[in-house]
């Protein structure tokens, strides 16, 4: 049995040094009471690259296959500010998607009240549960006018604090989404 556990300096560089180090698969899956947005499952790999800049930012990259009817639809998604392409030279995020908040409630306290957070998600079943441990972390960020929170679990290995897998939780929720998105990462 896996427990939650509160971060340490050195499990929080692990997720750092691991996400970067390391290929991740990604299984997601999306569901929208909008019927015409991407409602399904979706596989493929997702990597993290640390930027040469003063701000040490992070560039997140995935893709994989989305399956579409009879033909797996191919995707990549990234997020950058216009006129800015994947290529030759520094690629740059275009926001903060927002910043991590290791609580073990489930619960935050927001402008204008507690607001709740959706469950801690499953992680990436592991033959080696008993030798790991998880960490527990939350997140929220209005994307115009659709709030996103999102909770987040990390498994680590007990004796080397490596990152093993990872899963998040995406509740979506305004006038123009209402969404759940589910991903679960683990090492390649």
């Amino acid at each position: 049995m896996t427990n939650a556990m509160a971060p340490s300096h050195t499990a929080l560089k692990s997720i750092l040094k691991s996400l970067s180090s390391s290929r991740w698969s990604l299984t997601r899956s999306l569901r929208s009471t909008n019927a015409n947005e991407i409602n399904g499952q979706l596989s493929g790999t997702a990597t993290f690259a640390q930027l040469p800049t003063a701000d040490q930012d992070w560039l997140y990259t995935e893709s994989g296959q989305f399956p579409a009817s009879a033909l797996p639809l191919p995707w990549q998604a990234w997020q950058m500010p216009p006129g800015r392409k994947i290529g030759s030279g520094p690629d740059e995020a275009d926001y903060l998607f927002h910043n991590f908040d290791f609580t073990d409630d489930g619960r935050i306290a927001l402008e204008g009240g507690e607001e709740h957070f959706p469950p801690v998600p499953a992680l990436p079943l592991n033959t080696r549960d008993d030798q790991t441990y998880v960490l527990q972390a939350r997140g929220d960020h209005l994307c115009i006018n659709d709030m996103y929170r999102t909770s987040y679990a990390f498994r680590f290995l007990r004796d080397t604090e490596e990152l093993v897998s990872w899963s998040s939780l995406h509740v979506v929720r305004g006038p123009a989404k209402t969404q759940e998105i589910r991903n679960q990462y683990a090492l390649q």
